[in-house]
């Protein structure tokens, strides 16, 4: 299935475009198909998804072809429930976010900072960090639940229609005893060993590396591409708190650049592979 969340953005963009092409207020639109303005607002805003005011809409604009086809498509795949929905109290609903936003992504591109991403994460490993954070999980949030969060976001990768993965470590990241030394150890062997993966492409950003007009990143992030044209790239970035997806294209556009810059300072595939074997061997020496 197609990202809901993404869906019901290009829903609002496209109903919007609508209306400013046909010079009307939300009164003006509310009254051809016989509603008032809120749910026009509402509508557009993502506050409400009323599929039969979609509709109304379209007919009332006279839009046809293959623009009232996507139109009308958005508005069902943004109403749809992912494996996320169900699940979201237990995971957590950030995680569930993340879930959403990786759903029918074709590509995935993640620059993690601080510690191994979310999408690679060993279950062990996973546990170590929840029971590390002293941040209180929410109300209705497991362990068992974010592992099975985690778990299913993971199947997607391995998917025949999953998307490619990219992800550059910091070496910070890398080198960071973010577990015990055993947990830490099997967790690097397995990045190495996912990096063989067709898919999967993982890199290593070292300490010393020169970036492009020295423009560091000031926190991680993930690029999700989406193969519909007109369908937004976003942004993803979790905060202590919350995660938040960013469809700007003003915002969007300066996280891509970065990534590419970090990607050309970044080690080569198999260098990255190498550095992180030798990392975890010396883990074990330790």
């Amino acid at each position: 299935m197609v990202s809901p969340y993404v869906r019901a953005h290009r829903l609002r963009a496209e109903l919007v475009a609508l209306r400013a092409e046909a010079g009307l207020t939300h009164a003006a639109l509310g009254k051809l198909v016989g509603r008032d303005r809120q749910p026009i607002s509402r509508l557009e805003n993502g506050r409400s998804l009323d599929i039969d005011l979609v509709l109304a809409i379209l007919e009332a604009l006279k839009v046809e072809g293959e623009r009232y086809s996507q139109i009308v498509k958005a508005a069902h795949d943004a109403g749809s429930r992912g494996w996320w929905d169900s699940a979201a109290r237990a995971m957590g609903e950030r995680q569930a976010l993340a879930a959403d936003l990786e759903a029918g992504a074709i590509s995935i591109c993640e620059y993690q900072q601080t510690i191994i991403p979310g999408l690679l994460q060993m279950p062990e490993y996973t546990r170590t960090r929840i029971e590390a954070d002293p941040t209180p999980l929410q109300p209705g949030v497991t362990k068992e639940g974010i592992l099975r969060g985690r778990a299913g976001r993971q199947r997607r990768l391995r998917q025949p229609d999953g998307p490619t993965y990219e992800v550059i470590l910091n070496e910070f990241a890398v080198r960071r005893r973010s577990a015990p030394a055993a947990v830490l150890r099997e967790q690097l062997l397995h990045i190495a060993k996912r990096a063989d993966e067709e898919r999967i492409t993982i890199r290593v950003l070292p300490i010393a590396a020169e970036l492009v007009d020295y423009n560091i990143p000031a926190t991680s992030f993930t690029a999700f591409s989406y193969p519909e044209v007109g369908d937004p790239t976003v942004i993803g970035i979790e905060t202590v708190t919350s995660y938040v997806a960013l469809t700007d294209p003003d915002q969007v556009a300066p996280h891509l650049r970065l990534y590419d810059s970090l990607r050309e300072a970044a080690l080569p595939i198999e260098a990255s592979r190498e550095f992180i074997i030798q990392v975890a061997e010396s883990i074990c020496a330790g």
